[in-house]
C-alpha cells in the first residue's frame, strides 16, 4: 500500500481510478476502452489467474506490486506505453500450504478474491470479470490455457523431480545451519524429510488442482457451456499457438480442455522452409489464424509441407 518509486500522487490516482471504474457499467464498450487505456488488461488477467490457480492465501491486497512507465512512450517496447501492470511475490502460503483457510488444492479462490473486492486492485478486476463479456472470455480461456499447459501436471512433475534431486541436501544443510537442533545428523534428516514432504504436497496440488479450480470458475461465473476436449494434430513441421500458449506436442499431438460457447484462437506457424497448407479435420480453413467455438470434442489437424 505504499509507493516505492515515483510521486506519491501516482498511488492515490490509480487507487481512485480503480475505485471509480469498479462502480461503472463495465460492459459498456466506451467505459471498457477507457479502462484499457490505463490498465494492461492482459497483465491483470494473468495476475489474477495465477494467484487464483496456485491458491495464494495472503493475496491480493498484499504481496503484490503495480507499476507503469511514467516517461515517454518507448517505441518497440510493449511495456513502455504507460499502462499499469501487475506482479506477485512471496509465495510461501500457496500450492497446498494452508493459510487463513486458503491454499489447499480444493480451495475456492474465486470466492476468496471476491471477499477482498472492496479494495484495490481486486475491486476493478472483479467488476470486469463479472460484468464484461470480453474480459470474462479472455480470463476463462487463459485459465484453461494454464490448466492445459502452463501448470500441466506432467510439466510440473519434471520440475519437482529436478528440485528433489538437486536441492534436497542443500535445503537440509541450510536449515540446519540457521535453525539447527539436537545432533547434526538428527537435524539434517529432519529437515531433509520436511523438504521432501513439501515437494510431495506441491505435486499433489498440481495433480488435482485443475479439476477443483475450473469447476469453481464455472460455478462462480455461471458458465453455461461444457468443458470438452480440443485435440490438435500436426502434420509436417510447424508449431501451433492456442490462445496464449504454444502447446507441447507429444507424437505431434496435443489435448486440451476448453469451454463450449467461448471462442478460442488458433494460430499455425510453419518452421523455416515449410509452408502452412490449412486446417483439416472437424473444421477446414485455409487461414493460418482462425477463431473457433467448440460444441463438442473436436480434432483439428494443422497441415504443413
Amino acid at each position: 500500500g505504499q509507493i516505492e518509486e515515483g510521486p506519491e500522487e501516482e498511488l492515490t490516482t490509480v487507487k481512485q481510478f480503480f475505485e471509480d471504474y469498479s462502480k461503472k457499467d463495465l460492459n459498456d464498450e466506451k467505459i471498457y476502452e477507457e479502462v484499457k487505456k490505463v490498465v494492461d488488461i492482459n497483465s491483470m488477467i494473468e495476475f489474477f489467474a495465477t494467484g487464483i490457480y496456485i491458491s495464494i492465501g495472503d493475496w491480493p491486497g498484499q504481496n503484490e506490486g503495480e507499476w507503469r512507465n511514467m516517461g515517454n512512450i518507448i517505441e518497440g517496447n510493449k511495456y513502455g506505453d504507460g499502462k499499469w501492470r501487475f506482479m506477485i511475490y512471496d509465495l510461501d502460503y500457496t500450492m497446498g500450504s494452508k493459510f487463513a483457510g486458503v491454499g489447499l488444492l480444493d480451495s475456492d479462490n474465486f470466492k476468496f478474491v471476491e471477499g477482498r473486492s472492496n479494495k484495490f486492485p481486486a475491486n476493478l478486476f472483479m467488476g470486469l470479470l463479472k460484468n464484461n463479456t470480453d474480459f470474462q472470455q479472455k480470463f476463462v480461456n487463459l485459465y484453461c490455457d494454464y490448466a492445459n499447459e502452463v501448470f500441466n501436471y506432467e510439466k510440473i512433475e519434471k520440475i519437482i523431480e529436478e528440485y528433489r534431486e538437486k536441492y534436497t541436501n542443500m535445503i537440509a544443510y541450510s536449515q540446519l545451519r540457521w535453525w539447527g537442533w539436537g545432533s547434526k545428523l538428527e537435524g539434517f534428516l529432519s529437515y531433509r524429510t520436511r523438504y521432501l514432504q513439501a515437494l510431495d504436497g506441491i505435486a499433489e496440488f498440481y495433480r488435482k488442482r485443475a479439476v477443483y479450480s475450473i469447476s469453481h470458475m464455472q460455478d462462480f461465473l455461471g458458465l453455461k457451456g461444457n468443458l470438452v476436449s480440443l485435440i490438435i494434430e500436426v502434420k509436417g513441421r510447424g508449431k501451433i499457438i492456442v490462445n496464449t500458449i504454444t502447446p507441447t506436442l507429444k507424437d505431434n499431438r496435443w489435448v486440451g480442455r476448453y469451454f463450449t460457447k467461448i471462442p478460442i484462437v488458433l494460430k499455425a506457424i510453419p518452421d523455416l522452409g515449410y509452408t502452412f497448407k490449412g486446417w483439416s479435420g472437424k473444421v477446414e480453413y485455409e487461414e493460418s489464424i482462425v477463431e473457433i467455438t467448440l460444441s463438442e470434442t473436436t480434432t483439428i489437424v494443422a497441415n504443413f509441407n
